[in-house]
């Protein structure tokens, strides 16, 4: 990650870290998947060199609802759509489909697709794939102009305890699977994308496993079906593999570094294990890996428990798992790049500590308005979920639009940050006329003006 306490100003990861960003998205749900939307909205609105800062992403990572954006994004801009067409589409499918009573519906329904087991995560794939993404996974080999070098979704391989992805990277050259089990390449371009985010979002405790590969046959996969019969006759005793969420692994950091690795060294690159500027983007809770599950608070999980009522067979298969469930209230936050961890929400404002003001030491800049503590504080109420009530996508109580613009200022929060403490070290270095430092101190600007924006009316980039 770039850290200007262990690098060298001279190093050019540090000099221009905007040339080249990697951005890894965590897991929990819509919850994720709204926060990382409001995020990336707001770096395609802040301009460097005159062009979005999402722009300057080569690596995309995502584990779980971070998947969701991930694949919201990437596909729609293969279709040669934009990013608003992005933010619409997913906003207002998150607003209006309930994950769990359409693919408890469908699990209902006589007529399942012969190609698939029939269990709840299956049913949640063919809704994505019905409402959410309908490409293969091919659609990244589409030859059009675009920014991104690599593409990951991670999952988790629970029979090797190994990260198993499915990625398009540099020339190629990443594995698709993992050394257990690659997959050839024709066979993984006819991999749905749905099945792929379900795979990366299928948490523990609330769904079965996806059975790698035989999960992923549909009606057009000649290549996934011929690989699949090559495994069985090949390893008998061990031809398949349970996928599950990837955020066993983390947030998709590793994979992220991964691939700037392989950029750098097919371009001849030096930097050892250090890309050029790492974003991450998270809403775990701060306690996460010492805790145990703690997926979703009681009255949400009531509320899942009474969805499953009226299906019998499948409430039976799950509500034990979910009375295992450590149920408690979250908090989230947003660690970006590699440095402290800053929660803008109220309650953690007493143990936070705000970063000196690099121009005077009684500025207020870093300091989050009562308004921006509301939405904060609302949106580190809502839960991990798969669906929103109408109560909560509407009026004062919208948490969807409490936590896309808690995203959009958030980002820029640590941005303005991590900026401004490097633009003073790099005038200080390399002088204030240089032409890297008056790009940067732009940049900063811009931040500033757009951070005081926020803390008058949060909600002034929200539109839908």
């Amino acid at each position: 990650m770039a850290n200007t306490a262990n690098h060298k100003l001279s190093d050019p990861c540090i000099t221009t870290p905007f040339d080249r960003i990697s951005l890894s998205l965590s897991g929990a749900g819509y919850r994720a998947a709204a926060f990382h939307l409001g995020s990336m909205a707001y770096l395609e609105k802040l301009q460097y060199q005159g062009q979005p800062l999402l722009q300057r992403v080569k690596v995309l990572s995502s584990v779980s609802g971070g998947s969701f954006v991930n694949a919201m994004y990437t596909t729609t801009v293969l279709n040669r759509g934009g990013f608003q067409h992005c933010f619409e589409r997913l906003y207002q499918l998150m607003e209006q489909v309930d994950m769990i009573d359409a693919g408890l519906s469908l699990l209902g329904e006589r007529c399942w697709p012969s190609f698939k087991q029939k269990k709840l995560v299956n049913a949640l794939a063919e809704v994505y794939h019905d409402h959410f993404f309908s490409d293969r996974f091919e659609i990244y080999w589409r030859d059009i102009p675009w920014h991104l070098d690599e593409v990951i979704f991670n999952t988790a391989d629970l029979a090797n305890r190994a990260i198993f992805r499915f990625q398009k990277t540099s020339h190629d050259e990443g594995h698709f699977g993992n050394h257990h089990h690659p997959i050839p390449l024709a066979a993984a371009k006819e991999i749905r994308i749905a099945d792929i985010v379900a795979a990366s979002s299928c948490f523990p405790g609330g769904f079965e496993p996806l059975v790698f590969p035989q999960d992923f046959r549909h009606a057009a996969s000649p290549n996934l079906d011929q690989w699949a019969e090559t495994l069985r006759s090949k390893r008998p005793g061990n031809p398949h593999t349970q996928l599950m969420d990837g955020s066993i692994h983390g947030e998709g950091i590793g994979s992220a570094i991964h691939a700037e690795q392989r950029w750098r060294k097919y371009h001849g690159k030096t930097g050892g294990q250090n890309p050029g500027l790492l974003i991450v983007s998270d809403v775990a809770p701060p306690g996460r890996g010492t805790g145990g599950a703690n997926v979703m608070g009681n009255e949400r999980a009531k509320s899942l428990k009474t969805k499953f009522s009226c299906f019998n067979r499948v409430a039976r298969s799950f509500s034990r798992s979910f009375k295992r469930l450590t149920l408690r209230h979250e908090e989230f936050y947003a660690p970006i790049f590699s440095n402290r961890v800053y929660e803008l929400a109220k309650d953690n404002l007493s143990r936070r500590q705000l970063p000196v003001d690099i121009l005077s030491a009684h500025d207020d800049l870093f300091e989050p308005s009562q308004r921006m503590e509301k939405v904060s504080n609302h949106a580190a109420s809502v839960e991990v979920t798969l669906w929103f009530t109408p109560h909560e996508t509407s009026g004062k109580e919208n948490k969807l639009a409490s936590l896309v613009v808690y995203g959009n200022f958030n980002m820029c929060y640590h941005l303005l940050n991590y900026t401004g403490k490097l633009y003073h070290e790099m005038k200080d270095t390399l002088g204030a006329g240089h032409k890297k430092t008056n790009e940067l101190r732009t940049l900063y600007s811009q931040l500033k003006e757009d951070w005081s924006r926020f803390k008058k009316d949060p909600f002034w980039l929200f539109v839908t």
